[in-house]
């Protein structure tokens, strides 16, 4: 059942166009934000926001999963993890950032053109990456409920001012559950592009617990595509053909991705977990 939600999840990942399904027709956001208007300690907050929602689930889940009640628990499983995915439309992304890239004229600064294509290929391979495989990985592990403990966590955190000291536990939470599913993505990363570098990569990062899930993410995904390296003093005209060759390459990665996640999820099923 598990393989058939990703299967079915990764299909409409793929092919759906406009807004998002389901985050504007269920009100969770409208849950959290009645609590953050009570005088509740911000501990016994977080529990009442994420934690009933999360074990709610987690009781309908188990109520359902057996017998012939196992349909119903396949259609709760595809609405909460189509809940908790992102839509990234990728394609209008690279479509946007190739178009710059080939506006550039001999006038412009190349550092600050390499800075800026830099900083879109770490922003776009970490909101991928977040728009859909934390959400995978928690429900092979945790069923319906793990793509909901993540989903409501990362809209409580959006809710909390930056000085709120309830911030960090929640960030905490987050980054502990992509934290996982970045090494699970650097192994695929390796099995799919450049295996030797991003396998070393994949070694060093998998016992660093200090680097953020973005840097460890750009590493691996910089090592799997071959990307190409920048010094700054590059002629505007080489850069934009390299800069435009990784840009494929992520685009093209990315894609293949989804296929390495959907593989796990048929190897599980095949175990039996």
């Amino acid at each position: 059942m598990k393989f058939l939600a990703v299967l079915i999840t990764i299909f409409l990942y793929r092919n759906w166009i406009g807004d998002h399904p389901l985050q504007g027709r269920v009100p969770f956001d409208r849950w959290q934000r009645w609590f953050f208007g009570s005088s509740l300690g911000v501990n016994i907050r977080y529990i009442l926001c994420v934690g009933i929602p999360v074990l709610g689930v987690g009781w309908l889940a188990m109520s359902l999963d057996h017998g012939l009640t196992s349909i119903l628990w396949l259609l709760l499983s595809l609405a909460v993890i189509l809940y908790a995915a992102d839509i990234y439309d990728s394609a209008a992304v690279f479509s946007d950032h190739r178009t710059w890239l080939r506006s550039l004229e001999e006038s412009s600064n190349v550092n600050e053109a390499v800075q800026r294509h830099e900083d879109f290929m770490m922003l776009c391979a970490y909101e991928y990456f977040q728009s859909l495989f934390p959400v995978l990985f928690w429900y092979l592990i945790l069923g319906p409920m793990g793509p909901l403990l993540y989903i409501l966590s990362r809209f409580y955190l959006d809710l909390l001012d930056e000085d709120d000291p309830e911030s960090t536990l929640v960030d905490s939470v987050i980054y502990w559950m992509e934290w996982f599913p970045v090494r699970v993505t650097g192994l695929i990363l390796a099995l799919l592009g450049s295996f030797a570098g991003t396998f070393e990569r994949w070694l060093e990062l998998s016992a660093d617990f200090g680097s953020s899930n973005t840097v460890a993410l750009t590493t691996m995904m910089a090592s799997a595509i071959d990307a190409n390296e920048y010094e700054g003093d590059e002629d505007l005209e080489e850069f934009i053909t390299s800069a435009v060759m990784d840009t494929d390459a992520l685009e093209a990665m990315l894609g293949r991705i989804v296929f390495g996640w959907l593989g796990l999820a048929a190897i599980i099923a095949i175990v039996g977990w």
